[in-house]
């Protein structure tokens, strides 16, 4: 199946054409690849970029490609054209074995057990896999546990395309989109903690799965905010679990909230039907 890739080239974007300039992936040096896409030389086949300087986007098949390495972005500017042979962009792109959170839509800085289930493509993932959440996924571990969790096993359940993994979230900070980071082999480091272990963890490199977690900063709500009805005006209680949130009770708190239909609707704060407008989050009482 296709995904879109976009891009954004520097400078004044010399030499890029809408719907002639291409893109393909690749394991293997760019210029080695005679043929973009045929079976067994690792890489996608030609895709068209398309959009206007700086932004360009391109439907990239990478349904061939091995989930949990990277790959070579090439650009070739003059597509089928013989002036211009395909080169390397100097930068890389992971094909993640996990497509999808699931459940939970959020999590909460504290030691609650919290598992976060994940799907992956049919027999990609396995207990040999690691995750961690991080604010970048080349954060050392060495910047604390507000920049990223400990690095965790994935464990089965009984759908063999569902992943469940438990992180230690009590250092989050609270309100931050947290990335999902994967290593399909682990790392080193764990790997060498496994007793009798197969896996060495030299075979995938760390890499983003494109998906994210949020550190919700309200806790259990209060009664009565379990039901409201369809008019202006009407207060929700909610609290706070964990002290960072006592920032909220300041005047100057510029925290706010809506409801949505679902977590996907978290995007369209104010959209009709689907999400309300955004409010300042208060102290209660005020």
């Amino acid at each position: 199946d296709a995904q879109s890739v976009k891009l954004t080239c520097s400078g004044d974007c010399r030499g890029f054409v809408s719907g002639v300039s291409t893109i393909f992936l690749s394991a293997i040096p760019c210029p080695d690849v005679v043929q973009p896409g045929d079976p067994g030389n690792e890489s996608t086949p030609l895709a068209t970029l398309v959009g206007l300087p700086p932004t360009f986007s391109a439907d990239v098949n990478a349904s061939k490609l091995q989930p949990g390495l990277r790959y070579r972005i090439c650009v070739d500017l003059d597509g089928d054209g013989t002036e211009k042979a395909p080169g390397d962009s100097l930068f890389e792109i992971y094909v993640s074995g996990v497509i999808k959170v699931v459940s939970p839509s959020a999590v909460r800085a504290s030691s609650d057990a919290q598992p976060i289930l994940l799907e992956c493509v049919a027999g990609e993932c396995s207990e040999e896999a690691s995750a961690f959440l991080a604010t970048g996924c080349d954060t050392p571990s060495s910047m604390g546990p507000h920049a990223r969790t400990a690095e965790v096993r994935l464990q089965s359940t009984d759908n063999d395309t569902l992943w469940e993994v438990s992180f230690d979230l009590v250092g989050l900070t609270l309100g931050v989109h947290y990335r999902i980071c994967t290593d399909l082999d682990s790392s080193v480091e764990l790997a060498s903690t496994v007793p009798n272990a197969t896996f060495t963890g030299l075979v995938f490199p760390v890499g983003e799965t494109g998906l994210e977690m949020y550190v919700a900063p309200l806790g259990p709500s209060l009664p009565p905010a379990t039901t409201i009805r369809t008019a202006p005006g009407q207060f929700a209680l909610a609290r706070c679990v964990t002290p960072p949130c006592r920032d909220l009770d300041m005047a100057r708190s510029i925290a706010s909230a809506f409801l949505a239909t679902d977590s996907s609707g978290c995007e369209l704060a104010g959209e009709a039907g689907r999400a309300t407008p955004p409010v300042v989050i208060e102290s209660w009482p005020n």
